[in-house]
């Protein structure tokens, strides 16, 4: 069972939205869910909680789905993504701890990218 849940971890997003999505990315832009699998399988190698896991998915769908940032070069500019995610929390009518949450989830994601060298 564990197995069938990381295998299906490893979809970010389902197929038929990302093909839409990509439609939209420039060729030399590297989408946010390129290196997805990768972090999935590392993560459950290093022995990680499935439920971390799914939380870093959840805040990258979130993000995704409901900003402008799809690829990783739009989190070159910290302020831009800072001030991206404070309008959603504003939007949303949200806490610190879930505005603290997405921002650990995403440094949790680009941490391993960083250590990749992707």
């Amino acid at each position: 069972m564990e197995t069938q849940k990381v295998e299906t971890l490893k979809q970010l997003l389902p197929v038929k939205e990302i093909a839409e999505l990509e439609k939209l990315i420039p060729a030399n832009k590297t989408t946010l869910w390129k290196y997805w699998p990768e972090f999935v399988t590392r993560y459950t190698q290093l022995g990680k909680s499935i439920r971390t896991v799914e939380s870093v998915r959840n805040t990258l769908q979130f993000i995704v789905r409901k900003t402008s940032l799809k690829t990783l070069e739009d989190f070159n500019k910290p302020r831009h993504v800072e001030g991206l995610l404070l309008d959603l929390k504003v939007d949303r009518n949200t806490g610190k701890s879930t505005y603290n949450t997405h921002r650990k989830n995403l440094n949790t994601f680009f941490a391993f990218l960083e250590d990749k060298e992707f």
